[in-house]
This record gives C-alpha cells, structure tokens and sequence, in this order.
C-alpha cells in the first residue's frame, strides 16, 4: 500500500505518494518520479525529463530539498494548508548546519518572489534560501562566513 502525504512546496500544496520503487508527486500534472538513496542525504531522482541529484535535511515537519541552484522548503503534514493560511511576515532558516557565503540583500530592500536571500554551503553544495514571495527584508540576522544552525532565523520579510 503506498504512503500519501501532504506537503507544501513554497507555500504549494502537493500531494507525495511514495511507492515501492517511484514517487508520484501530484498538484496541477501528476509526475512520476523515481527516487534512489546514494547516502548522507543525497538522492538521484529520474523523471521525465532526465536524472539529476538533490540532497534534502529533515527538520521537525519541515523537509529542505536542493536540486542544482534552487532549494525548496516543504513542510509535511496530514492535510495540505491552503496559500491563504501564509501569515503576513515570512522568516527563512538553514535546513542544516552550513555557513553563510553570500547575503545580497539588506534591511529595507524591496524584494521579489524567488530572490536569493542568503547563499549557503552545506556538504559542498550551495544552498541559496530564495523569498517566498515579494516583500521588505525586515531583519537580518546573519552575515558572510557566519556557521548557522538548522531552525535558526536567518531572515524575516514582512508584506508592503
């Protein structure tokens, strides 16, 4: 019997369906995907358009997925939240112990959705926490060559 979960993906509500040998991630298109465990959080997923790597880190209901220069934030639980739920301010954290390489932005910048906040490296891979929607960067709480924890907020964005 395979394992259905609800996450949101970036404030998406998708459904996972884990199966013995695929994973079948369903929103607007349902897309099969097969995910193999090379260890150490990595992962080699195939799709319909071709392999590629991914590693992911677990933290609490939140599960952080880095495919090539996007991370995607999901957080698991047993009905998806709808978009509306998204409080007005918006805080980003590290999914895993990894050290601060790049902050691009400052208090009171004006940013759009899918800007790249912080630059992180984690297990030889960068790691940018992109916004999850337009906003004002309200805080930051890091900088450059910083070593940060997984759950610790390293920006906070509020709503114009």
């Amino acid at each position: 019997m395979p394992a259905r979960v609800h996450v949101l993906v970036d404030s998406q509500p998708l459904t996972v369906e884990v199966r013995d040998d695929d994973v079948i991630v369903a929103g607007d298109d349902a897309v099969p995907l097969r995910v193999v465990g090379l260890g150490d959080g990595r992962y080699r997923i195939d799709g319909p358009d071709g392999a590629f790597d991914a590693i992911a880190a677990v933290a609490g209901d939140r599960i952080w997925i880095a495919v090539g220069d996007e991370t995607f934030e999901c957080r698991i639980g047993t009905q998806a939240a709808s978009q509306g739920s998204v409080d007005a301010g918006d805080s980003l954290s590290s999914p895993m112990p990894a050290t601060v390489t790049a902050v691009p932005v400052s208090v009171g910048q004006t940013i759009e959705a899918g800007d790249v906040l912080i630059a992180l490296e984690a297990m030889k891979m960068e790691l940018p926490l992109r916004a999850p929607r337009r906003g004002i960067v309200a805080a930051l709480h890091c900088h450059v060559g910083d070593l940060v924890q997984p759950d610790v907020v390293l920006v906070e964005i509020r709503g114009e």
